[in-house]
């Protein structure tokens, strides 16, 4: 796992970025971006988070009596990210899903007084749950693929997923067992259909087993429409802008006129024969 801070890291030139992020989505690699203000002013500059001012500054911790210092802002939850843990820290902290490894953030301030105030069972707490949900696991019992570009509430959901497990289940959101058809040339490969009820982050796991957690995010009818006319401008766009483009000049055959080609044969002949006799003249 790496840890850097905001500055470090938007510092760094394309390549050392890029190389990041191979590693994250290809290796597993947890990377944790320690936030501080420059990050909240990035704007579409930061490509794993957005965030929105809620000009609140200090937070209780849920079932304690402990207060946190955090920057005013909030993540914004529509930008395909996981809370860390909705139960306690998920509006503080967040991770982003890229291939096999996470990104993640939090908008705590000043953490570290809460050691000075000898609140280190509260300390460790914190950052336990925020990195381990970013380490890089050492094994991947289950690894999922999502077969459905955009999905929506009620509609197929189609995924592939492939384990060395034996005799498991997968279970949905709601807990529901999904069916599955294993692939008759690779027996490690099984696909299966669910149909998600809710809008926001659904889930699947194998049953019993919380790590093999993927997560996925469905569009209720609202976001669906936005989607779709917005997919549907993008493509006429691209379809009859470029037509457009390519029609714009037209290039069309047509015959040479006879008489046309007979005027300028008589001046051609007429020059030939003036020439000679106005260079003798000179």
């Amino acid at each position: 796992m790496v840890i850097t801070d905001t500055e470090t890291y938007f510092n760094f030139g394309k390549t050392v970025k890029n190389r990041f992020e191979h590693s994250i989505r290809e290796n597993g690699l947890g990377f944790f971006i320690q936030p501080t203000e420059l990050l909240f002013k990035l704007g579409k500059a930061m490509p794993y988070f957005s965030f929105k001012s809620d000009g609140v500054n200090e937070l209780q911790l849920p079932n304690s009596t402990v207060n946190i210092e955090k920057y005013p802002f909030t993540f914004n939850e529509t930008f395909a990210v996981n809370a860390i843990d909705s139960n306690e820290l998920g509006k503080l902290s967040y991770y982003k899903q890229l291939g096999l490894g996470r990104v993640a953030t939090t908008t705590l301030l000043n953490s570290y007084q809460l050691l000075l105030q000898g609140k280190d069972q509260v300390y460790k707490s914190i950052w336990t749950q925020i990195l381990d949900k970013i380490v890089q696991r050492k094994e991947q019992a289950v690894a999922w693929q999502s077969q459905t570009e955009l999905p929506k509430v009620g509609e197929p959901f189609s995924f592939v997923l492939r384990t060395g497990l034996e005799d498991f289940q997968v279970i949905n959101t709601e807990e529901k067992r999904i069916p599955l058809l294993q692939d008759g040339n690779v027996s490690f490969k099984y696909s299966g259909t669910t149909y998600p009820k809710k809008a926001g982050w659904n889930t699947l796991e194998v049953e019993g087993d919380s790590t093999t957690q993927f997560s996925y995010y469905v569009y209720d009818a609202d976001d669906w429409k936005s989607l779709s006319a917005s997919n549907t401008r993008a493509a006429n766009t691209k379809k009859f802008g470029k037509e457009i483009k390519e029609n714009r000049t037209v290039m069309v055959n047509r015959p040479i006129s006879l008489l046309l080609l007979y005027i300028l044969f008589l001046l051609g002949i007429g020059w030939l024969w003036l020439s000679p006799k106005l260079s003798s003249q000179s």
